[in-house]
């Protein structure tokens, strides 16, 4: 049996390097994506420990930096991110203190050297899929609109995603420090802002003005939030996010999807844009990748019963 992984970011390689063998990982682009533009945090060191990798376990801290009141910041702050006023995250940012654990900044590498096989420039379509089904289970990684397409599924929903941009930089100066500042002042295109030793990366609202707010007045603005002189020497570049926020579809036709995908074709969604759902955590990502090679080690689907592309094969 091969498992094929569609996919080649941080879900799939991850799934790849938790299989470690009898897998095949195909990916669209002509090399590797690394689509995540600050180092990676996760709220336990159990993926460390399972793939044997050195975390690093930091204090972090998190904080609204004010503009009205909580309730007006929470709105404001939403409304800036994803395009709609409601009660978000930052009601939890109050200076609490946290520990977390960094995966190193070469993580992604090194998970893609743990894969014997990935095959770049692949697209995927249904014949392609349903050729690897008769080989053996697949996993996608995919947008789960793009999948929908793929498989012709009947009922596709509307999905809605903002793109964004982000500047990273690595700021001169000796530190230790693990913070996040939320920004919900409307008339600043920061979102947030997250530093990481001397890695900062910022975050910005889709209609950034370059020409107005320039990379280095961004910094200025940023750096004295986290005690930092505003001229402090510093490297960044501004990079494009094509999907810096996803926004939610019904979760029942969500579920009904990732269930159909796998009970008609043996496919089994994972990460967060496979499975569409906005704010699911790395450390969900590790979970839900040790459920899907839980069942499919196992033989079966979300109801306990063998997927319909793969009761041939147990014939």
């Amino acid at each position: 049996m091969t498992v094929h992984i569609i996919g080649a970011g941080m879900a799939g390689l991850l799934a790849g390097a938790m299989f470690r063998r009898g897998v095949e990982v195909h990916e669209a682009a002509d090399k590797l994506p690394n689509n995540h533009h600050a180092l990676l945090r996760f709220r336990s060191d159990e993926i460390a420990h399972h793939l044997n990798i050195e975390f690093s376990e930091v204090e972090v801290m998190k904080i609204v930096k004010p503009w009205r009141n909580k309730v007006a910041d929470a709105a404001a702050y939403s409304l800036k991110s994803n395009g709609k006023a409601s009660l978000r995250s930052i009601r939890s940012a109050e200076g609490k203190v946290d520990r977390r654990f960094i995966a190193p900044p070469d993580f992604i590498q090194v998970m893609a050297e743990m894969q014997p096989d990935i095959e770049f420039g692949c697209k995927v379509d249904r014949d392609l899929l349903e050729w690897f089904g008769k080989q053996g289970p697949i996993i996608s990684t995919i947008p789960m609109g793009s999948l929908m397409q793929a498989l012709n599924y009947p009922d596709v929903p509307a999905f809605a995603s903002r793109s964004g941009w982000v500047v990273k930089a690595e700021v001169h100066i000796p530190s230790d420090l693990c913070a996040t500042i939320y920004y919900p002042d409307p008339d600043v295109p920061v979102i947030r802002a997250t530093l990481t030793g001397t890695l900062l990366q910022i975050e910005m609202v889709e209609s950034f003005d370059r020409a107005l707010w320039a990379v280095d007045r961004i910094m200025e603005h940023v750096l004295p939030d986290f005690g930092i002189h505003p001229h402090t020497s510093h490297s960044a570049e501004l990079v494009q996010q094509r999907y810096a926020k996803i926004l939610p579809i019904g979760e029942r036709e969500r579920r009904k999807f990732i269930m159909w995908a796998t009970d008609e074709f043996g496919i089994y969604s994972l990460g967060r844009f496979a499975v569409w759902k906005p704010g699911l955590l790395l450390d969900d990502v590790f979970h839900d990748c040790q459920k899907i090679i839980s069942m499919i080690r196992e033989g079966h689907n979300y109801h306990g019963r063998l997927p319909k592309a793969n009761q041939l094969r147990s014939v």
